[in-house]
């Protein structure tokens, strides 16, 4: 247990170094796929990249919940954007046998794997599951189901087709004794100790979230050292951020790590810029003299808030610098295409549009400059519905059951011999 949460803050640590540091890994290795189970014995789709809907993956985890409590069966889910030029059918293997899904008795588990840029399927079951979810049947349900769903109604649609079928096979009494296994899920934890034990593991979280901050801010801020003052500013912002995040998320615990990107980052607002005609230090201008020295741009984000406009003036010669920084409004403005301001707020939404589960919808949003009044308007693409048999079947979220709340699950050692099928829609 305690492995497998170090090795969990590990890779948290990497995620929020890559995010502070403007680097993002796209390609999935098998070992950075997050087992969701884990954290959560409630939860059995892992979609880290956000590629399904909140509402179906609420649906989806009931399903394979339902599995789960009526037949001891491991059905679990993953979808990611990339696994790179790595084959899929391969990568379920290894993942399966990562997460050793399954009862070790039965190797009942079955993974369905969704592969968003290449377009891949793979269901992959275990030695257990081969006989009630032969490959044959696997195919079908792929060919069939899954790939017609994905491409007129898209990724929610399709995995839930998939994943509704795998459950009606898996349920159905003729086989569900076949797969019953005499290890028993995940303990349900009684509610005196789900709390405290819930409490111990939020403050132990948010030490080592403390830890991992306090060393995440000590090394952005030496490679920041090495930046301009822009790109040093904007490595900062984004450090100050994820503090703040993880302060919160560590129960105040990481509050150091974020008063000290706070305290970095005003540095690098304070610092003294050098004159480019004579190499001195610069005194900065208060308020009432920098407006002046503003274009009528930089003086409409001052005053929205959008931006802040700092004015440094060389002693000697009296070479002025400007230098601009992200204000407490800057979020809710963009910059214009006609001025150059970031001054554009968005004005009103509205439908012109309306989604259906056989095509997608338009919404049109209206945006407003503060400092030109041009008027822009943007249109968006709403997600197509999902077909109403699937939440009609499965749409009651969480109702299925599964218990235990915040605890976490575990696999049950299950195995596989590479069963199952694979397709792309």
């Amino acid at each position: 247990m305690i492995r497998n949460r170090l090795h969990q803050y590990i890779t948290f640590l990497f995620i929020i170094l890559c995010s502070a540091l403007g680097v993002g890994a796209k390609e999935y290795e098998v070992k950075d796929v997050p087992n969701v189970h884990v954290a959560d014995r409630t939860r059995f789709l892992s979609n880290p990249d956000g590629l399904i809907s909140v509402q179906a993956q609420t649906i989806a985890d009931s399903i394979m919940s339902d599995v789960w409590n009526k037949t001891t069966a491991e059905v679990t889910a993953v979808a990611v954007e990339s696994i790179g030029d790595k084959d899929a059918n391969q990568f379920a293997t290894e993942l399966f046998e990562e997460w050793k899904i399954g009862k070790k008795d039965r190797d009942n588990g079955v993974l369905v794997l969704i592969v968003n840029d290449t377009h891949d399927i793979v269901i992959r079951t275990g030695y257990g599951a081969e006989g009630p979810l032969p490959d044959i049947t696997a195919g079908r349900i792929i060919r069939d189901y899954m790939i017609p769903a994905f491409r007129q109604n898209g990724l929610d649609a399709g995995l839930l087709s998939g994943l509704s079928m795998v459950h009606d096979v898996l349920t159905d009494p003729a086989v569900a004794q076949e797969l019953k296994s005499s290890i028993p899920n995940d303990k349900a934890v009684k509610k005196d100790e789900s709390f405290s034990r819930m409490i111990s593991d939020l403050i132990q979280f948010g030490c080592y979230l403390a830890i991992v901050m306090l060393v995440v801010v000590l090394v952005v801020s030496l490679v920041a050292k090495k930046q301009p003052w822009q790109t040093r500013y904007k490595t900062l912002s984004s450090l100050s951020m994820w503090t703040a995040i993880t302060t919160v998320l560590g129960l105040g615990i990481p509050v150091l790590a974020f008063l000290w990107a706070k305290k970095l980052l005003k540095n690098v607002r304070n610092e003294a810029p050098r004159c480019t005609l004579c190499g001195s230090k610069m005194s900065q201008l208060p308020p009432n003299e920098a407006t002046a020295f503003l274009t009528p741009q930089q003086a409409t984000e001052s005053r929205i808030r959008s931006m802040n406009h700092t004015v440094w003036r060389c002693p000697k010669d009296g070479n002025i610098s400007v230098r601009s920084f992200h204000g407490p409004a800057y979020n809710n403005y963009t910059r214009c295409d006609s001025c150059g301001a970031h001054a554009l707020h968005l004005n009103r939404s509205y439908i012109t549009r309306k989604p259906t589960q056989f095509h997608t919808g338009e919404r049109m949003d209206e945006y407003v400059c503060e400092h030109c009044g041009k008027i822009i308007r943007r249109p968006h693409t709403i997600a197509k519905l999902i077909p109403p048999v699937i939440l009609g079947r499965f749409g009651g979220g969480r109702g299925f059951g599964g218990g235990g709340g915040f605890s976490g699950g575990s696999f049950g050692g299950g195995s596989t011999g590479g069963g199952g099928a694979s397709g792309r829609w």
